[in-house]
């Protein structure tokens, strides 16, 4: 049986720990062994960390199917938090060049209308595009991952 040896401040820390790592990897615990108990030591001196041992197998495939999509929805919502991030720094621009251009001309108020409405359409049609873009890259990532899960399934079921 194959096993890993983690460490941390605490037991549970150090589960945490090494699960996650083996999640990573396409692996699940399957048993676990302390190996030292943490020790605070006196007033810090002789401190130690906790160290665990944690036997492990190959993830079942739907485990994987499942972790493949987790990671491919992690990364379509950071991509999306970054576009409306973008977005958000678009506007502000935008709000910012009109609030300059009141206080400047204010005996040209249609000029300045005319120009804040031109910016207001410039940032509108960026931020349709950019949602546009974010909608499109999630199609595409749920459609790859849609796809590697039924290829897995039937490379799996031809087994």
């Amino acid at each position: 049986m194959d096993y890993i040896e983690v460490s941390a401040k605490t037991i549970a820390d150090a589960v945490a720990k090494g699960t996650e790592q083996l999640k990573a990897d396409g692996k699940v615990v399957t048993d676990t062994k302390v190996l030292e108990q943490p020790s605070s030591g006196f007033l810090g001196i002789g401190r130690r960390d906790a160290l665990v041992r944690l036997y492990f197998e190959e993830a079942p495939l739907t485990e994987k199917v499942a972790f493949a999509a987790e990671q491919a929805a992690a990364n379509v919502q950071a991509t999306a938090q970054t576009k409306v991030a973008e977005a958000k720094t678009a506007v502000s621009e935008a709000s910012e060049f009109v609030q300059e251009k009141v206080a400047d001309a204010k005996s040209t108020a249609v000029e300045v209308a005319e120009a804040a409405q031109q910016k207001f359409n410039e940032v509108a049609e960026a931020a349709q595009q950019k949602a546009g873009e974010v909608s499109e890259l999630a199609q595409q990532k749920f459609g790859e991952v849609k796809e590697q899960a039924a290829n897995l399934l039937i490379k799996h079921s031809n087994i």
